[in-house]
């Protein structure tokens, strides 16, 4: 993690911004892989009875759409954070 004298830094650091945000973008990836991963598991195995019932209820009326919602979410702040460094470069250039 890169440190600064806050008293000699002014404005965003952008390299620390795309970098973070290219990992919010990573993340949100991964996130979408897990769900087609539970996914496909909960589609190909054999698995009857009220647990299987209630968690696969639960998985799609609950989890995989907020796991979705956390996704995009995750996606959309990343690419607005780079979209922030991309205008403070322009705005000190």
């Amino acid at each position: 993690m890169t440190t600064h004298n806050r008293q000699q830094f002014q404005g965003l650091d952008t390299d620390y911004c795309r970098g973070k945000a290219s990992q919010m973008r990573g993340q949100s990836e991964q996130m979408n892989g897990l769900m087609g991963n539970i996914q496909g598991m909960l589609d190909g195995v054999v698995w009857q009875g009220g647990n299987a019932e209630r968690f696969v209820d639960n998985w799609g009326s609950t989890l995989r759409p907020k796991m979705a919602e956390s996704s995009t979410e995750m996606d959309h702040r990343g690419r607005e954070l780079r979209k922030r460094a991309d205008l403070q470069d322009e705005a000190s250039a």
